[in-house]
């Protein structure tokens, strides 16, 4: 099991890495790399701990095998009025609640501006206001919202896997990413993140997207304005990497260390399945996307164009003479818990 991870990631993993593989794949032999490590890093340091191996074998047992994932969970909509009881978005709501034991955080779209005008600067809130896609609109507050709070965003249609063991991917690093490989190995699928409180990748990627809205900038591909492209060109620039791989990586900021795990969104090998995407890990499938009524169930509950066709007219920002207020519209509240529980 070492060799084989040095040979995929080129160095020793770290504790938290041990950790992961110890609770997800429920494998004894880790104890072998637990040792391991403890003796390299006496090598490394030229520092002996002098521990038997009985008491190495006592420290692994007693890594800490308690759950402690975020417990903000934040998804949108532009608004959940006309969601029906038994609707697939609550029932996807509920799945969260109880396979991760965690607390749902639902913004509608007032609410959304009204998190982002309170907390950050005029320029994050003039571009959100002059982005016109919902979907734009909606890249810029995950990022407010996981900076303020910290915790998971996650799309309405995402649903946690019940086979396999989501709470234990979530709570094995301080990012997660998920790779876009339907479109590029190069693009972050921003519809499913893990990120600290007060993060700065949160920030950067933000100020990212908040210059191509300044700039009225139109890259070749939609998702480049806010979305999967930008999120992927910061990473890559932070991770110092030209694509991604799907794993562990190091992130070193002002001399604290964090790690980031790196999952694969990918099409659903079963085309009868009814969720066309999924998101794993090393062939372990955690999270199901995309049920397939979900775009339909969307046209009804969104009523503005989709926004490949805005961008396709070149319509995605109010022009700055013209300005557009009917996305300040009064709607009503329908957050789960105010925001002052999220502290």
């Amino acid at each position: 099991m070492l060799l084989f991870f040095i040979s995929i990631y080129g160095r020793y993993p770290n504790f938290k890495e041990v950790l992961f593989y110890k609770r997800f794949f429920h494998n004894n032999s880790l104890k072998n790399l637990f040792l391991e490590m403890v003796r390299r890093y006496e090598e490394i340091e030229n520092f002996q701990m002098n521990l038997s191996d009985e008491e190495l074998t006592s420290y692994f047992y007693d890594i800490d095998n308690t759950s402690c994932i975020p417990k903000n969970i934040f998804m949108t909509l532009a608004s959940f009025d006309d969601l029906e009881e038994d609707s697939k978005m609550n029932h996807i709501k509920k799945q969260w609640e109880v396979l991760i034991d965690c607390r749902i955080h639902r913004y509608n779209d007032l609410q959304c501006r009204e998190m982002i005008e309170k907390n950050f600067d005029q320029r994050v809130v003039d571009a959100y206001d002059k982005l016109i896609p919902g979907a734009f609109k909606s890249d810029i507050w995950r990022l407010c919202a996981l900076y303020l709070y910290g915790g998971v965003y996650s799309d309405v249609h995402i649903i946690p896997e019940e086979k396999s063991n989501p709470n234990v991917v979530l709570d094995s690093a301080d990012y997660i990413f998920c790779i876009d490989y339907p479109t590029s190995s190069k693009y972050i699928y921003n519809a499913l993140m893990k990120m600290p409180k007060g993060s700065p990748i949160a920030l950067q990627i933000l100020d990212a997207i908040v210059s191509n809205v300044e700039n009225e900038y139109y890259p070749i591909c939609d998702l480049e304005v806010t979305g999967p492209g930008v999120h992927g060109n910061v990473l890559k620039s932070i991770l110092n990497v030209n694509e991604f791989n799907e794993g562990f990586y190091d992130y070193s900021v002002e001399n604290k260390h964090q790690s980031v795990l790196l999952l694969k969104h990918q099409k659903h090998h079963n085309r009868k399945h009814e969720f066309e995407y999924n998101i794993s890990l090393h062939r372990n499938t955690l999270f199901l996307c995309r049920y397939k009524n979900y775009r339909r169930e969307m046209n009804m509950i969104c009523k503005k164009e989709h926004y490949s066709k805005l961008f396709d007219k070149k319509q995605i920002y109010h022009n700055a003479d013209n300005a557009d207020n009917a996305d300040k519209e009064d709607v009503s509240d329908q957050s789960d818990h105010s925001v002052e529980e999220l502290y």
